[in-house]
């Protein structure tokens, strides 16, 4: 595109240099390649003011919220694509409006804001079905499936997938139907959840990273449930081996550091993820450390399991709330405080029972058969 470009600037005119420029510096925000990307969106946005060229204007604005989220500087990126949705809107363009409303809505999943993303896709769905997007529709559909999870809404998740999965041509929307078998897992239906992975098992193969590193992750879930431990901490470790962008890959290598038996390998996972997220303001996975530093000897188990529930709390996730919940009972009912380990595994088992999480309803009843013994 770049000699493409050299000979509009000779040969056209300022409207189609803007465009031009905006997709280019587009594709060059992909390719890693900021500096160039930033000269050329800049250059974009200057003659889409100059030129009133409001389609140049979203789509630019679009990539450089990209850019900017790529950079570090989340705050300026919201501010940027929710103003490349504006435009759109207002204008009436639909291609322009559906990509930012693609991205406002990973805006707010980057930031576990899940209800809030959850609203968005409502009203990105409604848009893309009065334009005729049935595609634009489908991608939506299957991306509530994260956020349904965390919120504990997981018969409505799964449903969506159901609905999408005949329709899932692309490669990004069969990824997101991986989350699935996550949901499958923590209702102890491991026979579903291999049937999910194995079915998907090229994502495995993609050459994005990204999709790769899911894959990954989710697998080894699979593998843990099944239990080969060895297999899932190893499989855990290849997915946040190399710099993640997706904090929830860090959230769920977590996850698995947190069932893994031999207490080295998790603190191994523990330590790449800090590793890897030192600096980020990432909630949920800054909930699963504290979590996971009650199993380190140098921490207060209580006192980080409490932060743990403090921050799932308000991140507004019942599940991983219950799990915290029923992680520091154990510990509470080990230090013979066995009223207080009582009110938080009926709590949990509320949760549990509601969500169908068989695995953990064990748990709970166990240690709530452990408190009638210490009471």
């Amino acid at each position: 595109m770049t000699p493409a470009l050299a000979e509009i600037e000779r040969l056209g005119e300022p409207e189609e240099v803007a465009a031009l420029g905006a997709q280019l510096g587009r594709f060059l925000v992909f390719a890693r390649d900021f500096e160039a990307a930033a000269e050329h969106l800049e250059r974009a946005l200057s003659l889409a003011e100059e030129r009133d060229l409001p389609e140049t204007l979203a789509q630019a604005l679009n990539s450089k919220s990209v850019l900017m989220l790529f950079r570090g500087r989340p705050q300026e990126a919201r501010l940027l694509v929710r103003g490349a949705l504006a435009v759109a809107l207002e204008h009436d363009l639909h291609d322009p409006a559906l990509r930012a409303y693609n991205n406002v809505v990973a805006d707010a999943w980057y930031a576990a804001r899940f209800r809030e993303e959850l609203a968005l896709i409502d009203e990105a769905v409604d848009y893309a079905r009065r334009t005729g997007e049935r595609l634009w529709e489908l991608v939506f559909l299957i991306g509530t499936v994260g956020g349904l999870d965390f919120l504990g809404r997981w018969d409505e998740a799964l449903a969506n997938v159901d609905a999408v999965e005949p329709y899932a041509s692309t490669e990004y929307a069969r990824g997101l139907i991986l989350w699935a078998a996550l949901i499958h897992l923590r209702r102890g239906h491991v026979a579903a959840a291999r049937e999910v992975v194995d079915r998907l098992a090229d994502i495995g193969r993609s050459g994005n990273l990204e999709f790769a590193q899911g894959y990954a992750v989710v697998h080894a879930a699979l593998v843990l449930a099944e239990g080969r431990h060895e297999e899932a901490f190893r499989e855990a470790l290849r997915s946040i081996a190399q710099p993640v962008t997706l904090w929830w890959i860090y959230f769920q290598a977590l996850d698995i550091a947190a069932a893994l038996p031999d207490a080295d390998a998790a603190s191994e996972l523990v330590a790449r993820a800090e590793e890897g997220t030192r600096g980020k303001r990432w909630g949920p996975v800054d909930a699963q450390l504290s979590r996971l530093a009650a199993r380190l000897p140098e921490h207060d188990p209580l006192a980080e399991l409490e932060d743990a529930e403090r921050r799932f709390r308000e991140l507004e996730v019942p599940f991983h709330l219950a799990v915290a919940q029923t992680e520091r009972a154990d510990h509470l009912l080990a230090a013979g405080r066995a009223d207080e380990a009582a009110r938080l595994l009926g709590e949990a088992r509320e949760v549990f029972e509601r969500l169908r999480a068989t695995p953990w309803l064990g748990r709970v009843d166990a240690a709530l058969g452990r408190e009638e013994v210490v009471a």
